[in-house]
């Protein structure tokens, strides 16, 4: 009877450690994993699968194979922004690791479908956002009629429109708004899937910036301190700047010099005074 028992505890043990331990190997087919558009678009063909993304991760506009997925910065809507001879700001998003988001704008001159094969570059400007500096993000998406012939087969068009904010390197708060215009609906959702992975957060929540500007203050402050010490000149006897050994270390001196700007805006979004404790470097 004690061994019976024995038996039902055992069997109820290991039953529930099966429901804690989930096989790795069952767990990664229930999982489809995309680095682009065409990669996202085949896993939302997919039933009962999470879509994951897969690092490094790249979205920019493309017409080819069946897939026409442009997308572009701003609020102007797609026929008046992107007709053919104007010009209008392209949007890539892409991230090499899922703990930075990289966004480049390309002025782009629209020659062909939309502005797909525009190919006119006037202008880049690049930056890289780190996803703890994300503020908050929103992203919606609505069914729109094919434009004419420009679909041979099923195609399910729709216009979504997209923004993140997040704090720059000064502790100020920049706001990027986008849409995509696609013939896949489903497909435009790996702007809203690769936001709520990189930021951690849900569409319409939002974190606390003076937390977010805190941290970005402890972390340039601890920063510019180790830096000081290294570049600092042996024999330095001025109060008044740091002599730094700049044919030494002509990168770490150029490091503090951009660090140390920081400091004081950084303490001014936090209705804090400057601070004296670090000194520019002497000319």
């Amino acid at each position: 009877m004690k061994f019976k028992k024995y038996n039902l505890i055992l069997f109820a043990t290991l039953a529930s450690l099966s429901n804690i331990f989930v096989d790795p190997i069952k767990a990664e087919k229930n999982v489809c994993y995309y680095s682009n558009p065409r990669e996202f678009k085949s896993c939302t063909r997919k039933e009962n699968k999470k879509i994951v993304p897969k690092y490094p991760l790249n979205i920019e506009s493309q017409a080819g194979r069946m897939l026409y997925f442009m997308i572009w910065k701003g609020d102007e809507a797609p026929l008046t922004a992107l007709a053919v001879g104007n010009e209008f700001v392209a949007l890539e998003l892409s991230s090499s690791n899922g703990e930075n988001l990289t966004v480049i704008s390309k002025n782009k001159t629209s020659n062909f479908w939309n502005g797909a094969l525009g190919k006119k570059f006037n202008s880049k400007k690049v930056i890289t956002i780190n996803s703890e500096d994300i503020i908050s993000w929103g992203f919606s998406s609505k069914k729109e009629p094919a434009p004419v012939a420009a679909c041979l087969v099923n195609c399910k068009w729709s216009l979504s429109r997209f923004y993140f904010s997040y704090l720059d390197d000064y502790g100020n708060k920049q706001t990027l708004r986008g849409q995509n215009h696609t013939n896949d609906y489903q497909g435009a959702y790996i702007i809203q899937n690769l936001f709520r992975n990189i930021s951690n957060l849900e569409s319409g929540l939002s974190r606390s910036s003076s937390q977010i500007i805190n941290k970005k203050l402890l972390n340039t402050e601890r920063r510019v301190d180790i830096i000081a010490n290294i570049i600092k000149a042996p024999n330095s006897t001025k109060d008044s700047c740091l002599e730094a050994n700049k044919n030494k270390f002509p990168d770490l001196t150029d490091k503090y010099k951009k660090l140390y700007k920081l400091i004081n805006p950084l303490r001014a979004n936090l209705g804090l005074n400057s601070s004296n404790k670090f000194k520019p470097i002497c000319s």
